[in-house]
């Protein structure tokens, strides 16, 4: 998914008053000592390439001070590895006391680390000593709040900011950011306008602005601009110099090359448009993930299916594209604009399980009593955002427990895969875990056929439920992804499918919600 992400751009430093020998000029040239590959492997994902590269320009330079900011600062937003980030910084402080750009993202790094008081408190004695400095101290105090999930908070710092008339582009996205993650997302609107009336060519900003707009309804400008947002995982990959899709594209016998670029959720999702664009007459080419090859190709047999992996290798695939894009992006170049289940699910179910795999899976799980399956957090991600996300969506199977307790006369099945499987053994709960036996999607599709129903935070699962027309249960973090709007129960996206919203930062409230529904529950669809 595609979560509102926060926005990296700060106001120059340029004109600050410090006794420091950095200046901006020393930053900017201790920025090009960067290999251009950083930034790259930061967008793809190989965040442990990134630091090696950063780490060792380090080691070519020892004394460079300059460069231990810059590098201190990448590996601030781009990592979680925030130990490694304050390490550096304590040491160019040490040479630089006074710079405030070394210790705005000392504090910021604070904050984003978890120790919230002691970073507030540099904050706040960096605004009483450096005044002037308080655009960019606000941004870095702000997207750090936001980054740490106390969302209230640094709504509040940037309302007060902006009435005391402390601005800039990147402090109003925040502020729209802000809104957007409480569930305020026409409220964010204004704001992201106002920034990108500051910053027009922001692509960044442009991209949350689009979320914010799908969050808030307004589909057909949300997925003009969420198409434009900066590459992900194929940064620099031999199709994203083809054409891509717009809605005025006439694809009548051309060859179109769609592919799968951020989480298999939403690739999940967004295939189910493949069968409007085929009957434009396009001919497609799905490149996915291996695990989806087997499910996908069986849901859309007409469709080409390839193993992503492979696509570096243009000449094996015999012949060119006339067009390549996002599976993601299949809704703005088809131009739907309406939040309704006959436009977003126009057919349902879309994906197709194996029959033998069902019927194996079904002789092989306990009979007679009702079936649920439990997802209780998702894929660890290795990018700063990405594991921010990841924490604010996932629980822990412990915290599950109301849930489990409160059907005794039902039989749980654990569809946890990861290093949160580890849970099972340590919490002694009466659950079936299958897990080493599921292969690939295609093996989950089989085994959430058959269940009565799947319990899940907002992953991959839930979408492969949904699409199979399975009941599902969706834990909703506070910060509601942008597909499931700010409010409601239930989705366009999927008619199987029942939304619990947590309200706060915890899931204990809504997992005792869903405990309580579930115990009176008689049917399970929505």
């Amino acid at each position: 998914m595609s979560d509102v992400p926060l926005n990296g751009t700060v106001s120059s430093m340029g004109g600050q008053a410090r006794s420091s020998s950095i200046t901006d000029s020393d930053l900017i040239r201790a920025a090009g000592l960067i290999p251009a590959r950083v930034k790259t492997f930061f967008l793809e994902g190989r965040e442990a390439e990134a630091v090696g590269l950063i780490m060792d320009q380090l080691a070519r330079r020892p004394g460079n001070v300059a460069l231990t900011i810059t590098a201190a600062m990448l590996i601030a937003h781009h990592t979680v590895r925030y130990d490694t980030a304050l390490a550096l910084l304590r040491e160019a402080l040490e040479h630089v006391p006074d710079n405030v750009q070394a210790q705005q993202t000392y504090a910021y790094t604070l904050i984003c680390a978890g120790q919230l008081a002691e970073g507030s408190e540099r904050f706040g004695a960096l605004l009483a000593r450096y005044p002037a400095q308080r655009v960019s101290l606000i941004e870095h105090l702000s997207a750090a709040l936001l980054q740490a999930g106390l969302l209230e908070e640094a709504r509040q710092v940037l309302a007060g900011a902006i009435a005391d008339h402390c601005t800039s582009a990147a402090l109003l996205s925040n502020m729209g950011c802000a809104l957007t993650y409480l569930n305020r997302s026409a409220e964010s609107l204004p704001y992201y306008e106002a920034a990108l009336r500051m910053a027009p060519g922001n692509k960044r900003m442009q991209a949350s602005y689009g979320c914010a707009l799908l969050k808030a309804g307004h589909l057909g400008r949300g997925w003009a601009l969420h198409a434009q947002k900066p590459d992900g995982l194929h940064a620099e990959a031999w199709f994203k110099k083809l054409p891509s899709l717009t809605p005025q594209v006439d694809v009548r016998g051309r060859s179109v090359l769609l592919y799968h670029d951020h989480g298999l959720g939403d690739t999940l999702q967004f295939v189910r448009f493949v069968t409007a664009l085929m009957e434009k007459g396009a001919i497609i080419t799905l490149a996915v993930p291996a695990t989806l090859l087997g499910l996908i190709g069986r849901s859309f047999p007409a469709v080409n299916v390839v193993d992503i992996a492979g696509m570096a290798v243009r000449a094996q695939f015999g012949g060119g594209f006339d067009y390549a894009d996002l599976i993601m992006n299949l809704p703005y170049a088809l131009g739907l604009d309406r939040c309704e289940a006959s436009v977003l699910a126009p057919v349902i179910p879309y994906l197709v399980a194996d029959e033998a795999a069902v019927a194996a899976w079904g002789a092989r799980l306990p009979a007679g009593r009702p079936r649920i399956g439990l997802v209780w957090a998702g894929e660890c991600r290795q990018s700063a955002r990405g594991t921010a996300m990841d924490d604010r969506r996932s629980t822990t199977l412990q915290a599950m427990a109301p849930i489990i307790a409160s059907r005794p006369d039902a039989t749980f099945i654990s569809l946890q895969y990861g290093r949160k499987r580890e849970e099972i053994a340590q919490c002694g709960f009466a659950l079936i875990d299958p897990m080493d036996q599921i292969r690939s999607m295609d093996d989950t599709a089989a085994l959430v056929k058959n269940l009565d129903l799947l319990i899940t935070v907002d992953s991959s699962p839930a979408h492969l439920a949904g699409g199979l027309a399975c009941p599902v249960w969706v834990m909703s973090r506070q910060d509601a992804c942008w597909r499931w709007l700010d409010s409601g129960e239930t989705t366009a996206w999927y008619p199987t499918m029942r939304l619990f919203r947590a309200k706060e930062r915890s899931f204990v409230p809504m997992i005792d919600e869903v405990a309580e529904a579930l115990r009176q529950a008689t049917r399970f669809l929505p």
